[in-house]
């Protein structure tokens, strides 16, 4: 509680006043010369999660909504704005629950996701749903007791917060329901029953359910109905062409009768968004579209009109179709120069914003404008243990694959260093099919604070370039993929930043996987490698868990995905049949509670080690935690045992010199 109370009195006023910035400058922090005497960050500092995370404005613009870690535990936390001291801030446990994400319903109700895991070994599942918090009585309700795991979603939210519309499966239910649930009671009732072929509802700006989309394999299909009393009508079936996705991502109906939005990809191979005639099935005019990203969201007011749309090409960026929001964002952008300025939500009036500024090197605070007085509160920082001034910049970098393909990633180059070339560290993403964004990661900054260039390349496969680049990535894993990876390793050698004789690869997830192969195949161009939660038998984990090979909105043919049209051997691109090859120091990194990738991945690769009596290995087990680090103690020892390993097989003037301390 007293963290929040230092945090809560820092008041940060900048006038905003007829376009004129005063006290812009009050951010900025020499930048060091490189190769100046500097202390090195304390790895706690960068092992410490964010206090708060995802801020939400209520809708009067009277209180903000946070999650919040206290004592290893995550909860909610609801400020008043107008407090005047940090205890007023109100904290609400879940008991027994993994808390996934909050929304607002009216001024004083937050629905909250939930979920439970639990093992029935060697698998590991998890139950989830969604319940309704008072934040006045610090009342909570389930919302459905009647749907199975995870597979619920919320449709519509009343503004006034009386009621949501959301679809749930229930058991040995052929497809989803869609019930109206009353926040007050928790009470349901169903307004949709299953309808064969529907595996999504869809409902307009009323809450009333008006059309429905079914996926298969091969092909998805739209139902619609022109009012609740009239039956749903097939509008259109399609197929998927052999090797190319044309998806539509989302519809949603605007308060005008007949008038809808659609996100799809038909147009130009990325996402964007669209005016869309449902009933005739007709894709109108763009509403945007970006040159190089895909559209990632759509912000919709209280009001049921669309406001804006989210996207990330070099960095997260917001479009705003709105006239009054587009000014709010050059006053802020004006004001603090030199800064990314994410509005994140406001009040109905507009009369209170809440935003985020920070950089690539500045994991950046949260702060409420007041338009009409001019004037910026700065309200709550996640990383308070962090000096900004200390951080390594980020930049976005391209190189040519090569067969041509032009990759794009970010190169983050010590603050304080040597002379170059130094020492590296690739750092591909999981996924694969994901992407890295530019913005603060602990892990980056910390490499680079002990003097190391980091490079994370956004190779084929990767999301968010277009349908185009993701399908370059199929059947790719081990392959181009990788290709990308060494590629970026040897760009960052030929332009003199990078040391040919002291590079690192490491990862989790698929990046883990990425630095286990990435040794084994180019023994010659890493001098280590460390994985976390990495894959090491593909065969066994697409046993395991499909979903974990493909991109949420690529959902199809998931075979072709990893092994491509043509049948791949599988064997032949997995650590655990190829071990033997693996000539290279080694630090492998298993959570014991991982249900995305199992233990038994690690365990098996360290038995196929052993047996093949290859020296270097080193392990360590995170006991408490899954996929993503979760306890406290388990991120500490990660950062510790990278850093001892990095300073043992690759080491800089300033991670051996810590070590040695």
């Amino acid at each position: 509680m007293f963290r929040l109370q230092i945090i809560h009195h820092i008041i940060l006023i900048l006038a905003i006043c007829c376009g004129t910035a005063t006290g812009a400058q009050t951010n900025t922090v020499p930048t060091a010369e490189i190769g100046e005497e500097h202390s090195l960050i304390p790895v706690e500092n960068f092992a410490e999660p964010p206090f708060i995370e995802e801020p939400q404005l209520s809708p009067d613009g009277k209180r903000v909504a946070v999650f919040v870690q206290t004592s290893g535990e995550k909860r909610i936390g609801i400020l008043d704005i107008a407090a005047k001291h940090g205890e007023d801030l109100r904290y609400y446990s879940i008991a027994k629950k993994q808390l996934n994400w909050f929304k607002w319903a009216g001024n004083s109700r937050l629905l909250i996701s939930t979920g439970i895991k639990f093992s029935l070994p060697p698998l590991f599942y998890s139950a989830g749903g969604f319940g309704r918090l008072d934040v006045e009585t610090g009342d909570v309700i389930s919302l459905n007791e009647k749907s199975l795991l995870d597979r619920d979603s919320i449709i519509h939210i009343d503004p006034s917060g009386r009621y949501i519309v959301a679809y749930q499966y229930r058991a040995r239910s052929s497809g989803p329901y869609a019930v109206r649930i009353d926040l007050a009671t928790g009470s349901e009732v169903v307004v949709q029953k299953p309808q064969r072929g529907i595996d999504r509802w869809l409902a307009d700006a009323n809450g009333n359910i008006r059309a429905g989309i079914g996926y298969t394999t091969k092909k998805w299909r739209l139902y619609y109905r022109k009012s609740v009393a009239d039956d749903f009508v097939k509008i259109e079936s399609r197929r998927y062409s052999q090797m190319q996705d044309d998806v539509v991502d989302n519809i949603v109906f605007l308060p005008e009768e007949g008038k809808a939005i659609i996100v799809a990809n038909s147009r130009t191979g990325r996402f964007g968004a669209y005016d869309y005639d449902i009933a005739e099935d007709i894709i109108g005019a763009p509403i945007f579209e970006h040159d190089i990203a895909d559209v990632t969201d759509l912000i919709i007011g209280n009001d049921k009109r669309l406001l804006g749309v989210k996207y990330d090409a070099e960095k997260p960026g917001q479009k705003w179709l709105d006239a009054g929001l587009t000014k709010i964002q050059a006053r802020l952008d004006k004001s603090l120069r030199g800064k990314e300025n994410r509005i994140l939500s406001f009040s109905d009036n507009r009369d209170t914003i809440l935003f985020w500024s920070g950089a690539g090197a500045d994991p950046g605070s949260y702060f409420i404008f007041k338009p009409a007085e001019s004037r910026i509160e700065q309200l709550l920082v996640p990383f308070d243990k962090i000096d900004p001034g200390k951080l390594s910049r980020m930049k976005s970098v391209s190189y040519l694959a090569r067969d041509g393909l032009t990759v794009s990633g970010y190169l983050t180059m010590p603050k304080y260093a040597g002379e170059k070339p130094l020492p590296a560290v690739i750092l591909p993403h999981g996924g694969p099919f994901s992407r890295t964004s530019w913005g603060y990661d602990p892990w980056v900054q910390f490499l680079a604070d002990r003097g190391y260039a980091v490079l994370q390349p956004n190779f084929r496969g990767s999301t968010g370039f277009g349908r185009n680049f993701v399908e370059r990535g199929y059947g790719e894993w081990g392959a181009g993929m990788s290709n990308d990876i060494d590629d970026g390793t040897k760009w960052l050698i030929s332009q003199g930043i990078a040391d040919k004789d002291r590079i690192c690869i490491m990862g989790a997830s698929y990046g883990g996987y990425a630095a286990l192969w990435g040794a084994i195949r180019s023994p010659d161009l890493y001098r280590c490698a460390a994985s976390l939660n990495g894959v090491t038998d593909v065969r066994a984990m697409l046993k395991y868990d499909r979903r974990q090979f493909a991109a949420r909105r690529y959902a199809r043919r998931w075979k072709e995905k990893v092994a491509g049209q043509e049948k791949k051997d599988l064997a032949a691109i997995s650590p655990v049949q190829q071990a033997a090859r693996l000539k290279v120091p080694t630090l492998v990194m298993q959570g014991e509670k991982d249900d995305n990738v199992p233990k038994k991945q690690a365990d098996d690769f360290l038995e196929a080690i052993e047996e093949a009596k290859v020296t270097g290995v080193e392990k360590l087990y995170f006991p408490n935690s899954g996929h993503d680090l979760s306890s406290g103690e388990d991120v500490l020892a990660f950062f510790k045992a990278i850093e001892k390993f990095l300073a043992k097989h690759n080491p800089t003037d300033r991670n051996s010199a810590a070590t040695a301390n």
